[in-house]
């Protein structure tokens, strides 16, 4: 992602729409780092729930929260990129499924890291 924004970056500053304003050049580089972190992310969360769901067809139920990291790492094994272990700020994601496994929120805790707060990502299931 950072390699599309530094292209853009120099478009727009081969431009001329920039070059006397280097502290709006950071801001605008900023942002669109930010906003690909987040598109990324809901991205991610939203290929987890779809397997998710898909598991809980399967098997009548949701993976066990102690179990989620190793079903994630299988579920996709074939996805050469990143792990979905983490979110693109690089921490965990979180996984909460009810006791009798119906049911699960899973979520970012969003550039803050902080749970609860308003930019935190989250999808709940089904």
């Amino acid at each position: 992602m950072s390699q599309i924004a530094l292209i853009l970056i120099s478009l727009i500053a081969a431009a001329g729409v920039l070059t006397d304003a280097p502290e709006q050049l950071l801001s605008f580089y900023d942002e669109v780092v930010a906003t690909g972190q987040e598109l990324a992310t809901a991205g991610d969360l939203r290929s987890m729930s779809n397997m998710l769901d898909y598991e809980y067809l399967r098997r009548g139920r949701y993976p066990r929260e102690k179990a989620f990291p190793a079903w994630l790492e299988k579920a996709f094994k074939e996805n050469p990129g990143k792990s979905l272990l983490q979110d693109h700020w690089g921490r965990p994601y979180v996984y909460r499924v009810a006791a009798d496994q119906s049911s699960y929120v899973l979520f970012s805790l969003g550039p803050d890291g902080r749970e609860g707060s308003a930019d935190d990502l989250r999808i709940t299931g089904p």
